[in-house]
């Protein structure tokens, strides 16, 4: 191939906590998408200085496709070497091999395992078919071949796409897709996914000093691995790009290259389609609006299509000194003490600090809340992104929603926080909690306006609440916290073509909204669900009425969901 020229849910509910917050703020020459707290900057060594930020999309590249094994069973990093192919002397003999692969566009060569299409679609339902440029990098050293026998696939590089016509906020019409596939084999036997992480980037090309991300093992070691303090010679990443790539929100990069993330036009879904080969399982967490997600499984492969508008996600951050951290903050850290830094020690021989809890993480609101007097109630950014990736429940959550064999559900959100896992079961409430919290405002200084989806397949749903096949009928309403109505957009539909509850909400604001989602069927002739019931709420009933029925002077009032008069009587 040829390569070109660059050019320079009551049953459901999702209680929102909208945090205060703040302001490194950034200079109106960039887009919000390369925003960024400013690491190592002049006049920051020895500072004793406290970084803070709560951010959504990956930047940089620093993980690139690798394949590794491990002969000890143990699986510890540093007994992992990384091998050139599954069949090198060291993989060969593993009883374990692991591999992170950016899966390349489909080819002649490449028929599983890969990209089938990126493409955009208009207001006016026109779908515009992205073309396929070259990989960005054009290559990494730790590329290697795929086999398609054991279901291995090839370990490429993020792709670099144009979309004609689609110009985006960079004033061009190119877009970077990274597809990572993650997975295992044991002891020779088949290789399976675990794991999908999918981002899609409108991006120009800067040049500058920039560097590939490499891996490192015993037999290649890191440079930085004794200052980092980490255990030379243990599998692992070494950093891509340099410092000035902290600060310019680059998503890949090439040697002297970066891909500079941009603004996503309005108007316009974007669709990443696929060719897999074993099905995504479990649940999926979107950074997108209004997902249309569809999965066909044939002939030993699963098409996956993921069609969804971009959404904006606000982003803060700031930087202050150690000595004004408050009580709250300092009791905070010393239960979650900060491992990294950055810049020179100070004359006291003290290290700048900089805490970056990612959105999902599990004390991400505790960290955020004690932020809440030093951060205003605007966001520093507000970015507009489209990912979905794989969430690990590690076992966690209720038995209906560990499915290993299907995919169970999807949760999107463009909240700044959110859960690390699938929307909670609370069994004495009879709701599905899912907690994100975001500021009240938009780096622009209007009200941040919010998002949510969640899309069950139905016997997930039916197991749940121990439903029969009767249609599942949805309401969702939306309160803030003084009880007043809060204007939203919902849509709740099932489609029993495909088996899949959807429900959505959009445009709702205010600092704690409630969307409530009240799960509900029609009494039916008995046909019990072949899923085991599991412990559950009560079964939510039908609404009833009540009416009165006379007979000469006699009268009745009669009580059902469709209620009727007896023989002889008359409805008043």
């Amino acid at each position: 191939m040829n390569q070109l020229k660059r050019m320079s849910v009551a049953i459901l509910t999702l209680s929102l906590l909208f945090f205060g917050q703040s302001t490194a703020g950034h200079s109106a020459s960039i887009p919000d998408e390369q925003w960024n707290v400013p690491l190592n900057a002049p006049g920051q060594d020895g500072a004793e200085l406290l970084a803070f930020k709560i951010a959504g999309a990956a930047t940089g590249l620093n993980q690139p496709s690798y394949l590794a094994g491990d002969t000890s069973g143990q699986g510890l990093r540093q007994n992992m070497q990384l091998c050139t192919s599954d069949t090198d002397a060291f993989c060969a003999s593993a009883t374990r091999v692991e591999y992170n692969a950016y899966l390349p566009p489909c080819d002649s060569q490449i028929t599983i395992n890969c990209i089938v299409g990126v493409s955009a679609i208009g207001a006016n339902g026109q779908e515009i078919a992205g073309q396929y440029l070259q990989g960005f990098p054009v290559k990494n050293p730790n590329d290697y071949p795929g086999n398609s026998a054991r279901n291995l696939p090839v370990g490429s590089v993020p792709s670099e796409w144009r979309i004609p016509g689609v110009t985006h906020g960079g004033n061009t019409d190119t877009y970077l897709l990274r597809f990572d596939l993650s997975g295992e084999a044991r002891s020779q036997g088949n290789f399976h996914s675990n794991s999908i992480d999918v981002s899609l980037f409108p991006m120009t090309v800067k040049t500058g000093n920039y560097t590939l991300g490499n891996m490192t093992d015993v037999n290649h070691p890191s440079g930085g691995c004794i200052n980092d303090h980490y255990e030379c010679g243990r599998l692992g990443a070494e950093h891509s790009g340099n410092d000035e790539s902290l600060s310019s929100a680059c998503v890949s990069f090439d040697v002297g290259l970066c891909a500079l993330r941009q603004a996503f036009p309005d108007g316009y879904q974007f669709k990443v389609s696929a060719r897999l080969g074993d099905s995504p399982t479990g649940w999926f967490h979107g950074r997108f609006f209004s997902p249309q997600i569809t999965l066909n499984a044939a002939n030993g492969q699963t098409n996956l299509v993921v069609t969804a508008n971009p959404v904006k996600v606000p982003a803060v951050g700031t930087i202050i000194k150690q000595a004004d951290m408050s009580a709250e903050m300092k009791s905070y850290y010393q239960k979650y003490p900060i491992g990294g830094g950055f810049g020179r020690l100070s004359a006291n021989g003290i290290s700048n600090l900089a805490d970056f809890p990612t959105p999902s993480q599990q004390n991400v609101f505790e960290a955020y809340s004690v932020w809440s007097k030093v951060l205003n109630d605007k966001a520093s950014a507000t970015q507009s992104e489209w990912s979905f990736k794989t969430l690990d429940l590690n076992g966690q959550g209720n038995a209906c929603f560990r499915d290993s064999t299907k995919l169970v559900g999807i949760v999107a959100t463009n909240a700044m926080m959110y859960s690390g896992g699938a929307p909670a079961l609370n069994k004495a409430e009879g709701t599905l909690d899912y907690k994100v919290g975001a500021p009240h405002y938009d780096s622009s200084g209007a009200v941040f306006k919010g998002s949510y989806d969640l899309q069950l397949r139905s016997d997930v749903a039916r197991c749940l609440y121990n439903f029969t096949n009767a249609p599942i009928r949805a309401t969702v309403s939306i309160a803030s916290d003084n009880g007043d109505s809060n204007v939203a957009t919902t849509i709740v539909t099932e489609d029993p073509s495909t088996g899949w509850l959807r429900m959505s909400a959009s445009n709702f604001m205010f600092s704690n909204p409630t969307i409530k989602v009240t799960l509900s069927q029609d009494k039916a002739a008995p046909s019990a669900v072949t899923t085991a019931p599991i412990t559950s709420p009560s079964k939510p009933v039908s609404k009833v009425t009540t009416i009165t029925c006379v007979k000469g002077k006699t009268s009745k009032k009669i009580t059902a969901a469709k209620p009727v008069c007896p023989k002889g009587f008359v409805k008043k």
